[in-house]
């Protein structure tokens, strides 16, 4: 078990080509324990399924997570930067996943993406991004658009967002200017829409 606890965490630090095996044997203090080759194929061989179960548990969660918010955040970047720039679509992509890294907001993009809140002003449910209570379909239509969205949602959770953008937790589109813009840090504009912090 001791083994198993320090073979781990050595898997974690990494080691890079041929010095793989050496370096995790000189880290555990057994490759001197040239004598017993049955010893040393164990750990070998242990170190072999450790690395295997690692990798196997972290695509397992990618792939769970990936599929489903993936998809949000695709609807979200199609719907609400449709036709803008790769930039611009970043930076919409951005906001969202900021929210959900954000203490203030839900943990999914999904739940960020789908928010509602009660507007006493209006005295109704609104959602954070209008599309999500418009009465239009939310199917995509523009199949090149949306393959598109689909493809800069992957790269936007792969890379983290558009770093410029790294606080914007809110944008508004450049044609209008609601209340709550003047309450927020503006930070920059892309596209056609105004960020805030």
């Amino acid at each position: 078990m001791k083994h198993l606890a320090k073979i781990y965490v050595i898997i974690k630090k990494g080691f890079t080509g041929a010095n793989f095996m050496n370096g995790i044997l000189e880290k555990l203090n057994i490759a001197g324990h040239s004598g017993d080759p049955f010893h040393r194929v164990f750990i070998i061989v242990l170190i072999l399924v450790v690395s295997g179960l690692i990798a196997g548990i972290t695509l397992m969660s990618i792939g769970q997570i990936d599929t489903r918010e993936k998809r949000c955040l695709a609807l979200n970047i199609y719907h609400e930067a449709r036709g803008e720039s790769i930039e611009g679509q970043i930076a919409v992509a951005t906001v969202a996943i900021n929210r959900k890294n954000h203490s203030a907001y839900p943990d999914t993009l999904c739940e960020v993406i789908y928010e509602y809140n009660w507007n006493p002003l209006l005295k109704k449910h609104v959602g954070q991004f209008s599309w999500t209570v418009d009465d239009l379909s939310n199917s995509p239509a523009e199949i090149a658009a949306w393959k598109q969205a689909v493809e800069i949602a992957g790269l936007t959770l792969a890379q983290g967002g558009d770093e410029k953008l790294s606080n914007a937790l809110h944008y508004h589109a450049l044609e209008v200017m609601p209340r709550w813009a003047r309450k927020r840090k503006f930070i920059s504009v892309i596209g056609r829409h105004r960020f805030y912090y």
